[in-house]
C-alpha cells in the first residue's frame, strides 16, 4: 500500500520550511483540492498565469475553474488560497540546478511554480516551472524524492536521453540533477494547454513515428516481454502467449 506523501512537499523540494529564518525569502500561495496542497503559484500576477499552465484541467468544470483563476490573476483581484513564506537556501543543489535554467545569481533564486503529482502515490512526481529574471517561463523541471519516483524520473530522462535526433514531439533534455535528495532532469518550456479528448486525433500518427520499422528483435527479447515473463510465468494467457 503506497504511503501518504507529506502535506508540506515543499520541504522536501527545497529542504526549507516555513519556520526557517535563514534563506532567500520566497512568498508563494497555495491552491488545495480535497485538502491537499497541489499547486503552488508565485506571487507575481504574471508568472502565476503561466504556473497555471501546469494544471492539466481535464473536465469542464476544472478548466472553467482555471479560466476563473486566470481572470482573477489578470485583474490583481484575490482568488483564496493560503499565503506562504519560504526562505529557500540558495546554496542548496536542486536550488542552483534550478537557477541554472533561469540564468539566476548564484545568490538567488528564481521565480517558480510547482504542481504536485498524485499525493497517493509512491512514486509522486513535481513539476516546476522556473522563471528568468523578465518573469518569462524558461524551463520545466521533473523531480522525484522517493525512490520509486527517482526511478521513474531516471527512466524518463534515460528514455528522452537515448531517443534519435530530431523525434517528432520530444523535448529536449537541457540538463539533470542526481543528489541524495532528489533526482530531477530540465526540459525547456512550451506554451500551449493539454490536448482535450477531442483533439487527440494526431496522437497515432505521432507515437507510430516513434516505432522504427526497420529495427526487428526476437519478442523474447523485449525489455516488456521479460518483465511480463518475470512478474507473471504461472500466468495462463501468459502461458498461451510464450507458446505462439
Amino acid at each position: 500500500r503506497a504511503m501518504p506523501a507529506p502535506q508540506n512537499f515543499w520541504e522536501g523540494l527545497f529542504a526549507t520550511d516555513a519556520a526557517r529564518e535563514r534563506g532567500v525569502r520566497v512568498q508563494l500561495r497555495v491552491l488545495r483540492k480535497r485538502g491537499t496542497p497541489f499547486l503552488l503559484l508565485p506571487r507575481q500576477p504574471q508568472a502565476a498565469d503561466a504556473a497555471l499552465s501546469l494544471y492539466p484541467a481535464q473536465t469542464g468544470r476544472a478548466r472553467a475553474a482555471r479560466g476563473l483563476l486566470r481572470c482573477l490573476l489578470r485583474g490583481s483581484l484575490p482568488f483564496g488560497g493560503k499565503n506562504l513564506a519560504l526562505a529557500i537556501p540558495p546554496n542548496d543543489e536542486f536550488v542552483r540546478f534550478l537557477g541554472g535554467q533561469a540564468g539566476t545569481p548564484a545568490d538567488g533564486v528564481p521565480a517558480f511554480g510547482v504542481l504536485a503529482g498524485n499525493p497517493a502515490s509512491e512514486g509522486q512526481r513535481f513539476l516546476v516551472l522556473v522563471f528568468d529574471t523578465k518573469q518569462r517561463p524558461v524551463a520545466v523541471v521533473k523531480a522525484g524524492l522517493s525512490p520509486q519516483a527517482k526511478e521513474l524520473i531516471e527512466k524518463e530522462r534515460r528514455f528522452l536521453e537515448q531517443a534519435p535526433a530530431h523525434t517528432a514531439g520530444l523535448p529536449k533534455l537541457r540538463g539533470q540533477l542526481d543528489c541524495a535528495r532528489l533526482r530531477a532532469f530540465a526540459l525547456g518550456f512550451f506554451d500551449g494547454d493539454s490536448p482535450r479528448p477531442a483533439q487527440g486525433s494526431g496522437f497515432e500518427a505521432l507515437l507510430s513515428s516513434w516505432v522504427d520499422t526497420k529495427f526487428k528483435m526476437p519478442l523474447s527479447d523485449a525489455p516488456t516481454w521479460r518483465m511480463l515473463e518475470r512478474n507473471s510465468p504461472a500466468h495462463e494467457l501468459f502461458g498461451f502467449l510464450a507458446r505462439r
